[in-house]
């Protein structure tokens, strides 16, 4: 079998340029990992046996869940119940014949049922990763990035072996190596939330922007209900001044914006100012500006009335 290569451009540890070979394992390499997972996995039952700590296999994780109350009958039902909402809700969009805002909000909400699923099988997974298969899958993995990933100058390997491997795992350079070799071996989409189908229909209807965020149709960045939001996700007005979820200016941290706060008053009627921000300007409108301007000429006429007032007395 052919091996595929991707050319990967990341950072090395200490941020410098780095460009990778990503392969894809040619039939040696793979019967290689193949091996060293069912070593892996006969040594951590063979630890199991001689009486020392040992994993759980997964058809016993099951068992164990119920049995601690982890995993109930009551999640089992839930978990069928927002799949079949789910599919539900993308056949009615699919079938069309409703109005564009019934579909975002059914879109949307399709996005959340899909977070409540996460979380159910959460609880699953959270076991699952300590199980022999899952470790020695773990295992498997981390030899085929050793022999998979390569330096694209001199075609060197990447990792010396299996220690260097496992003592670089937090570097940006070694994370974005797997992540397109697993997508590679795997079949695993990085862009997994783009290509769902709720995803997808908000993107051609307008009602999300390139990097998925949701917009309105000036292209603003809105929240779910509509409302106008920062880059932060927090509220603001047409102006881009925050506010708060209903519409009321505040200021950066959250306080209430006054235009005139009157000071405070000590017991022997002293006035105080504690107030935490500067006073919040109101803006000028047109109308006022015009009207300043024509009360200017009207106090220079007084003068020459004071003058013949004068000169008569």
């Amino acid at each position: 079998m052919e091996s595929k290569r991707q050319v990967l451009e990341t950072v090395d540890a200490v941020g410098q340029p780095l460009k990778l070979i990503i392969s894809t394992p040619n039939h040696k390499v793979s019967q290689e990992a193949n091996m060293a997972y069912n070593l892996k996995v006969s040594s951590l039952i063979r630890r199991g046996v001689q009486g020392k700590e040992r994993l759980l296999l997964r058809s016993e994780v099951e068992a164990y869940l119920l049995s601690a109350g982890v995993w109930t009958i009551d999640d089992t039902q839930k978990l069928q119940q927002l799949s079949i909402e789910i599919r539900a809700a993308e056949l009615a969009i699919q079938r069309g014949g409703i109005a564009l805002t019934e579909a975002r909000r059914m879109a949307l909400e399709m996005g959340e049922k899909r977070t409540e699923i996460m979380a159910l099988v959460g609880k699953r997974q959270q076991l699952d990763s300590a199980t022999v298969e899952s470790v020695a899958e773990n295992y498997k993995f981390a030899i085929l990035a050793t022999k998979c990933i390569r330096y694209a100058d001199d075609n060197k390997l990447f990792f010396s072996g299996y220690d260097d491997f496992m003592n670089r795992g937090g570097e940006d350079g070694v994370v974005a190596a797997c992540e397109l070799l697993a997508e590679m071996v795997y079949g695993v989409a990085r862009d997994i939330q783009d290509n769902l189908f709720e995803s997808r229909w908000l993107k051609k209807a307008g009602f999300v922007n390139d990097t998925g965020r949701l917009v309105n149709k000036d292209d603003h960045l809105v929240d779910e209900d509509g409302r106008l939001v920062d880059d932060q996700g927090r509220f603001v007005d047409e102006n881009g001044d925050f506010v708060d979820l209903h519409g009321i200016r505040v200021t950066e941290t959250g306080d209430f914006c006054c235009t005139n706060p009157k000071p405070f008053t000590d017991d022997d009627g002293n006035e105080v100012d504690v107030c935490l921000h500067e006073p919040v300007k109101p803006k000028k409108t047109k109308a006022t500006k015009k009207g300043s301007k024509k009360k200017a000429p009207k106090k220079k006429k007084k003068a020459p009335k004071k003058n013949v007032e004068e000169t008569t007395a």
